[in-house]
């Protein structure tokens, strides 16, 4: 096979050649896909701007050479094809045609017996015979695919794409990326053709050996990049987004401690179980009575402003620590009580999250697969506030939730 790349700047032609049949048949499955994973493609090196040759001697080598072809100018299938077919005959055209179809090209110039074809795929399959290039350059692009059958999976990703059988006992499909997939079908005229596979079943492996093996065309859900597969932009995000809760207002009870926060509250505590331990030493200094209980409620009766329970000791350093309790619990009651009732009249709601920093300061966990956390943590920019908040959980659970 050779194929010569002719861009702006720089000629570039490079040669291969089919390889042995005999050799491949021996090999497994899996040798055979380390092989495609080690090779270095064309379609890695060079952009759109090239002309592919492709020259196929033999009849019978056209399937192993348009395979070839699919797999070195993977996502450039839209680029300018010249396949030199010179033992052709027009009927092995119409099959050239139809495999160049499925193999994803539609510019293809075939030169055959010192003369050029181009195909036409719509309404029916059709090879014409051209007199000048000019005859190729001058098609238009197709817009109108005449129902053509597009083939993709339901599968339950939610909110992707799933389905659930609504009010009326229907089965309904949804999701956002079946949605951007059913514009882009009714847009071209094709006609959606469900591929049948276990919805239940988990397992993706079966579906993405279905795409590379030409049996769909794409799937709805969404596939790491590499080699095999390709994932459009339209379809593929390039950031990666994290859904939080929206603000939602407090409990009614949570008004009662929001005056005070935890480091008021706590001094506030340790000023009482002081003044009570301090009144206990001055009753037991005085009456040799040790009562630290009768002490506690006398205390906590001052912070509330209520003076019925009998002074427990008569002497000047506690009149002096009851003026004292007495000035403290009046300003700490008063600014309690004001704070309150301006609380009362509001709306108080729970920390609204802005920014990543915010979600570290919250109870928030992320549940993800495996597979979507090996992914995330191998990102180079990822915030490792993230990081921690991730859980692991198995995916048919995730899909149920």
């Amino acid at each position: 096979m050779q194929f010569v790349m002719k861009e702006t700047q720089k000629p570039l032609m490079i040669l291969t050649k089919p390889l042995d049949l005999t050799w491949q048949q021996n090999k497994t499955g899996k040798e055979l896909e380390e092989i495609l994973l080690a090779t270095e493609f064309l379609y890695e090196k060079f952009s759109q701007q090239f002309l592919a040759i492709v020259s196929v001697e033999i009849v019978a080598d056209f399937v192993y050479m348009a395979n070839m072809a699919k797999f070195h100018l993977r996502k450039l299938h839209t680029v300018n094809s010249l396949w030199i077919v010179p033992q052709a005959k027009m009927t092995d055209l119409h099959e050239f045609s139809e495999l160049c179809w499925n193999c994803g090209f539609a510019n293809v110039l075939f030169y055959c017996n010192n003369s050029l074809h181009i195909y036409h795929k719509f309404p029916t399959l059709k090879v014409e015979k051209i007199t000048s290039l000019s005859s190729y350059y001058e098609r238009k692009e197709i817009h109108n695919f005449h129902k053509y059958p597009l083939t993709f999976p339901i599968t339950s990703s939610p909110p992707r794409c799933y389905r659930y059988i609504d009010r009326n006992g229907n089965l309904t499909y949804v999701g956002y990326m079946f949605s951007i997939l059913m514009i882009f079908i009714e847009k071209f005229n094709f006609t959606f053709h469900e591929y049948p596979h276990n919805y239940d079943d988990d397992d993706k492996e079966p579906l993405l050996e279905a795409l590379q093996t030409g049996h769909m065309d794409f799937t709805s859900f969404p596939v790491y990049p590499n080699k095999t597969t390709d994932a459009s932009d339209v379809l593929w995000n390039a950031n990666i987004y994290i859904t939080v809760p929206k603000s939602k207002p407090i409990a009614k009870y949570k008004y009662f401690y929001k005056p005070f926060n935890e480091f008021v509250w706590l001094l506030y505590a340790l000023a009482i179980l002081g003044a009570t331990s301090a009144v206990a030493f001055l009753t037991l200094s005085k009456y040799s009575i040790w009562d630290f209980s009768k002490s506690f409620i006398y205390i906590c009766s001052i912070a509330l402003y209520q003076y019925q329970l009998t002074i427990p000791v008569r002497s000047l350093r506690f009149n002096l620590l009851y003026i004292l309790l007495i000035v403290y619990n009046f300003i700490m009651i008063n600014y309690y009580l004001c704070m309150l009732s301006s609380l009362l009249v509001t709306t108080l709601y729970e920390p609204q999250i802005d920014s990543i920093e915010d979600l570290a300061s919250t109870s928030l966990r992320f549940k993800v697969t495996q597979s979507d956390m090996d992914y995330y943590k191998q990102l180079p920019n990822i915030s490792p506030i993230v990081e921690s908040l991730f859980v692991l959980e198995d995916g048919i659970v995730l899909d149920d939730l």
